[in-house]
């Protein structure tokens, strides 16, 4: 485990090296944060009634927006992009003979990623935006269920990234399957829209993917509309998809790699 240890240690380092894209990334995210708060402030003042409808406060509904704006900084494409760009050249060919778990040695780095961006750039925006704005926090009951559900939304992230660069393996160029995936995440977990506001046959439909894990599980842990039994239950969903997406991309690396075919031989 030490040589993964090392692998998180040294990416979280690595994302420091460019200190002013850390301050415009903060910047455009914030904006981002504004934008997505002033725009459920203007839903929920053009008609009436609706708290009761939705089942959310205009804080409550505020909050969410805001968080989902941050927490989209944490699934970053990085893994994705760089499977590709070594497949590419073929430089993956010397990354899988080495002594480690090619799909772990990624989940490592993509941590490491994340712990920089949760530091650098989330705390920041959170510190801005709780005291700017009146954002509500979660109940003490629901902080320990949030923080496993983060963990998992990560994990969850990664997983999702992983499968679609293991088909840059078949295909030349993946960047049309890299846009379906943000689509169908966008749409469908929850992060621009709260899955408790689609239709009843669309909310039985996507309650049983993946995607919800990303955003809506998290979320709405965060802000009490769900809570308790119900929480630890939605953990247990994102932690039972984690462990199937993950074997998922052990059996499909297992099968690449054995008709691996490269651009550079």
């Amino acid at each position: 485990m030490r040589k993964y240890a090392a692998c998180i240690a040294v990416t979280f380092k690595n994302t420091q090296v460019y200190r002013m894209d850390l301050l415009f990334k903060i910047l455009g995210s914030f904006l981002l944060v504004v934008a997505m708060r002033e725009t459920w402030i203007a839903i929920y003042g053009s008609g009436t009634g609706m708290p009761s409808n939705t089942g959310v406060s205009l804080q409550e509904m505020a909050t969410y927006a805001m968080l989902s704006s941050m927490l989209v900084l944490l699934f970053g494409q990085s893994t994705l992009y760089e499977i590709a760009d070594r497949v590419s050249t073929g430089d993956v060919v010397f990354e899988l003979q080495k002594p480690w778990n090619y799909q772990f040695f990624y989940l490592c780095k993509e941590i490491g990623v994340s712990l920089s961006t949760l530091l650098y750039n989330v705390v920041p925006l959170f510190t801005a935006s709780f005291l700017l704005f009146r954002m509500k926090l979660p109940t003490l009951g629901n902080v320990l269920p949030f923080l496993m559900s983060l963990l998992f939304a990560v994990a969850l992230g990664f997983t999702l990234n992983f499968l679609i660069a293991m088909l840059a393996f078949s295909f030349t160029e993946i960047w049309g399957f890299w846009f379906m995936k943000n689509t169908v995440i966008q749409l469908c977990s929850g992060s621009f829209i709260p899955l408790w506001l689609f239709p009843e046959k669309m909310q039985a439909v996507l309650q049983w993917l993946p995607f919800q894990g990303m955003y809506s599980i998290p979320l709405s842990i965060w802000i009490g509309k769900v809570s308790g039994a119900e929480a630890w239950g939605a953990v247990g969903f994102q932690a039972v998809w984690t462990i199937v997406l993950l074997a998922a991309g052990q059996l499909v690396l297992a099968t690449l790699n054995r008709r691996l075919v490269t651009t550079g031989g």
